[in-house]
């Protein structure tokens, strides 16, 4: 596969489609064509979500404190960015199970996560995700994950996709699935 003059990392590549990582220090030496672009579906992103206002644009990635650093994972067709998922660690305190105790955790989060529309239903979330999950060292195909707020459209794509369901939401806001407390007790 043909490396690209990009200054994010290289996740993964094919003639037409590449995923690029970008963190807040390879973000901040982007080019301003790629800030626009991510500020651009950050914004159809929280349309797509019914949010007033977006929760993924380049400023918040480069204003983020050190202990909250997040991971950007684009996927690019040519020099078009079609879709991306937002990931960081999170402290978190979640409800085990059906309110049993809590728990103090620091799991993988998805923050965010948005296919353009044009090119949904044809791979590219999956293939994202995919990328995501084989970059990041997940294990279980997203079940030790927590996920901020998700959509009726991302709680479908992670059952149908990757058989995630009876998805928790917390207190917090973040949702967690059933084989999050299997996977951690058997760790």
């Amino acid at each position: 596969s043909k490396s690209r003059k990009m200054t994010g990392v290289e996740a993964s590549s094919s003639p037409r489609k590449s995923i690029v990582k970008w963190d807040s220090k390879s973000l901040s030496l982007a080019p301003s064509s790629i800030h626009d672009q991510i500020d651009e579906v950050g914004k159809q992103s929280a349309a797509a979500q019914g949010l007033v206002s977006a929760i993924t644009s380049v400023k918040k990635m480069l204003e983020e404190k050190k202990e909250t650093q997040t991971i950007m994972y684009v996927l690019m067709e040519k020099e078009e960015i079609v879709g991306f998922v937002k990931v960081g660690r999170r402290n978190l305190f979640l409800f085990e199970n059906d309110g049993g105790e809590i728990a103090e955790v620091e799991p993988l989060c998805v923050l965010d996560f948005f296919v353009k529309e044009g090119h949904r239903r044809r791979g590219n979330g999956k293939l994202l995700f995919d990328a995501m999950l084989s970059k990041e060292e997940v294990q279980h195909g997203g079940a030790e994950l927590a996920y901020d707020r998700p959509s009726s459209k991302m709680v479908n794509f992670l059952e149908k996709k990757y058989g995630l369901s009876d998805g928790k939401m917390q207190p917090n806001r973040f949702t967690v699935f059933e084989q999050f407390w299997d996977i951690r007790t058997h760790t």
